[in-house]
């Protein structure tokens, strides 16, 4: 199942204002821990603090992380904002909620954002939920949005994979859930190492993880986005239009210097003397004995 990322829940919005509105701040954002603020009437609402963005906003390393929760709410948020030129930022977070709860609406975003220059921007979140089959109620969110602002030559992926697995004993986890889990951070450890790679590859290396355990894709909601910007301008470009390419008939030549030779040579022409094997003899010569023309 694929989210729509214009599609937004109301309760990301203000997260995702947020730190729109930090980029015009002063005060470069880089990431954010996730808070939860309670609102009248509704669940908590992630949110992240203006004071969790300034305090990240000197660590600028790329990070992958894992976490255990037990909730019938549980909230995974990756967010990542790119100042860096000229590189690849990634974050990543891991987290597995295993719940008894007879409700559950777990909720996972990624949300990546770019403000720089020839720069790849990569947020990923992955949730796995481990739900129990009596729940009476399941309603997962799962949200990926990608913004670019102020950039020039990005790219900017934002990736959100959910899996909602009902099993007997949510506090048991399945072999194969325990083996996504640790390949998935094997792989995102070494394409957060490898400075040779770029967004899309590291794309794919995820993508490669997921494809090893198709029997989990019946309960896998997937939400992608992605933005590009172009590249930058080159100084004083020329434009096509106006750009010639000088031959030798614009070029002047000395004085008394004879004309060049037409490149193409003329065609024959039906007015064109046929050629012979031996010159005819000037006017008024006579011919040969052995070339008199005989009387008829």
């Amino acid at each position: 199942m694929h989210g729509d990322p214009h599609n937004t829940p109301r309760k990301f919005i203000g997260l995702i204002a947020l730190v729109l509105v930090m980029l015009t701040s002063v005060v470069p954002a880089s990431r954010a821990q996730v808070d939860t603020v309670p609102t009248t009437g509704s669940s908590p609402v992630p949110t992240a603090s203006v004071a969790a963005l300034d305090q990240a906003a000197t660590d600028d390393q790329d990070e992958v992380t894992v976490e255990e929760v037990s909730s019938g709410g549980a909230r995974n948020a990756v967010l990542v904002v790119n100042r860096r030129d000229n590189g690849l930022r990634i974050r990543a977070h891991i987290q597995l909620n295993q719940t008894h709860a007879p409700s559950v609406n777990p909720e996972n975003l990624a949300l990546a954002t770019s403000s720089c220059t020839d720069c790849q921007t990569l947020a990923f979140a992955l949730q796995l939920d481990l739900i129990s089959r009596d729940a009476t109620t399941q309603a997962p969110q799962n949200i990926a949005v990608a913004t670019n602002a102020g950039c020039t030559g990005c790219y900017t992926l934002a990736k959100a994979m959910q899996y909602v697995v009902p099993v007997d004993d949510p506090t048991s986890q399945p072999e194969n859930v325990r083996a996504l889990l640790n390949e998935m951070n094997r792989t995102l450890h070494e394409v957060a190492a490898d400075r040779s790679i770029g967004a899309r590859e590291a794309e794919q290396r995820i993508n490669g993880v997921i494809a090893q355990f198709s029997d989990l894709a019946v309960s896998l909601n997937e939400s992608r986005d992605e933005q590009t910007t172009g590249a930058p301008l080159t100084p004083n470009p020329v434009s096509p239009t106006t750009q010639s390419t000088p031959t030798l008939a614009d070029t002047p030549l000395p004085t008394g210097t004879p004309p060049l030779p037409s490149a193409t040579p003329p065609s024959p022409t039906a007015t064109s003397p046929a050629p012979t094997d031996m010159p005819l003899p000037p006017t008024g010569t006579s011919l040969p004995p052995s070339l008199t023309p005989m009387a008829m």
